[in-house]
């Protein structure tokens, strides 16, 4: 799970990177917090304006399926 977490992390700076089409610090934050978070590890993510990143969650008890948020 770690090194999911890491992937996702990594491939959104990048795409961040590559969306702002600069690697400078402030413009590539203000992108990622502008951007959705989309991949295998991060469903519906998205980073808040406290940098803290956020994404859906489905929790399985005992038949049920209930969606929820967490904070990453």
């Amino acid at each position: 799970m770690v090194q999911a977490g890491v992937y996702s992390a990594v491939l959104s700076h990048l795409k961040a990177i590559d969306a702002s089409g600069t690697d400078k610090v402030l413009t590539v934050v203000n992108q990622l917090k502008t951007m959705p978070i989309e991949d295998l590890f991060a469903r519906n993510g998205k980073v808040r304006a406290d940098g803290r990143m956020v994404r859906a969650a489905t929790i399985h008890v005992a038949g049920q399926s209930v969606e929820r948020t967490i904070s990453a």
